[in-house]
């Protein structure tokens, strides 16, 4: 980084067993000023000993590789470090790999196979702390929800209601969302519990999940 020059905004961990697809990566990420890459990884082991050390704010996780795999070390992350947020990759739309994502605390769930111009948006949302599923899979995080969260399942959700889902969806914090609708933290955090109960999920991630798929983060 030049002298003078911004901070980046998000710190970004690659994670694949693949250079190659990590030199890709890194190429499609170096026009953004807003991401800068801190570390690499071409193991699990690797990636949950760098996140300690590099404290980045999202990790691209490869979900195979040699010895422990992408999915386990999402969990470990999560588990441990519950604010970095893990975006997974994949070349494959298989279904458990989905579910266990979601259930280990992923962002989201990219297919390698996408646009070059798909991919870079989804690392850029997942940064935000946006819900970022490939459209080929998008509809299947539902079923990862149990059935959850569907649309006509449970009571219609108020405009208010849909409004404070699609920022929750877009990454925002309670207290940004107070800002954007005018409303208190308090106001928020009821209008959340609602939401929680209407759609008949449990947490704030499920939630984000269904709002983004709803398209009501658009």
């Amino acid at each position: 980084m030049t002298q003078g020059a911004p901070a980046p905004l998000y710190k970004i961990l690659l994670v694949d067993d693949n250079a190659i697809f990590r030199e890709a990566l890194k190429a499609l990420m170096s026009p953004r000023p807003e991401l800068a890459v801190v570390g690499e990884a071409g193991s699990g082991e690797n990636a949950v000993a760098l996140v300690k050390e590099l404290k980045p704010d999202l990790v691209v996780m490869d979900i195979n590789m040699p010895g422990q795999g992408g999915l386990l070390t999402t969990k470990q992350i999560k588990d441990a470090y519950p604010d970095v947020r893990v975006l997974i990759l994949s070349g494959s739309d298989d279904d458990s790999n989905l579910y266990r994502a979601i259930e280990n605390g992923a962002q989201g769930y990219l297919l390698k196979m996408a646009g070059s111009r798909d991919l870079l948006g989804g690392i850029l949302s997942a940064a935000r702390g946006e819900a970022v599923f490939s459209p080929g899979v998008a509809s299947k995080a539902l079923t990862a929800l149990g059935g959850r969260g569907r649309t006509g399942g449970g009571q219609s959700l108020s405009l208010q209601e849909r409004e404070v889902l699609g920022l929750i969806s877009r990454g925002y914090t309670n207290a940004k969302i107070g800002d954007e609708l005018s409303l208190s933290e308090s106001a928020v955090s009821l209008h959340l519990r609602d939401i929680l109960q209407k759609l008949h999920v449990t947490s704030r991630d499920e939630a984000a999940i269904a709002g983004h798929i709803r398209g009501y983060d658009r």
